[in-house]
């Protein structure tokens, strides 16, 4: 009986560190986008530069 409860008890755990973990990893992926979405612009002003 003890041991179904602390079974039960590893499963939320386990659920619970997968949706920090989700939720970690979509944060990242947001911040290096928009890390992305920085170069492509300055690398667009740079270029734009060299061809003026």
């Amino acid at each position: 009986m003890r041991g179904r409860q602390s079974g039960d008890m590893n499963a939320e755990e386990k659920s619970l560190q997968f949706e920090m973990t989700v939720q970690s990893v979509r944060k990242i992926a947001r911040q290096e986008r928009k890390q992305a979405l920085r170069a492509v612009k300055l690398r667009n002003i740079t270029i734009r530069e060299m061809l003026v």
